[in-house]
């Protein structure tokens, strides 16, 4: 097991090796402003849909409401009878 361990060692040594030099910081960091314009972008759009989601439960909220109040009235009124 001793070989296959120093064997794999090497490997991982050469290929880090290999991925630091190919690595730009240049090249990385650019790609890292991308990447955060795009996650803004994403929020930017789950917070609108929050938001209109946000807006439908209120109409329904009031509309529920008002049903509830008219369905009282229409039972006060054919109480009244």
């Amino acid at each position: 097991m001793g070989i296959l361990d120093r064997i794999s060692t090497i490997l991982k040594a050469n290929i880090n090796a290999l991925l630091d030099s190919a690595e730009d910081p240049e090249l990385m960091l650019e790609q890292i402003i991308r990447d955060m314009g795009e996650a803004i972008t994403e929020a930017r759009t789950q917070v609108a849909e929050m938001i209109a989601q946000e807006k439908l439960l209120r109409s329904e909220e009031h509309t529920s409401e008002l049903q509830s109040r008219l369905h009282l009235v229409c039972r006060l009124l054919l109480e009244k009878k």
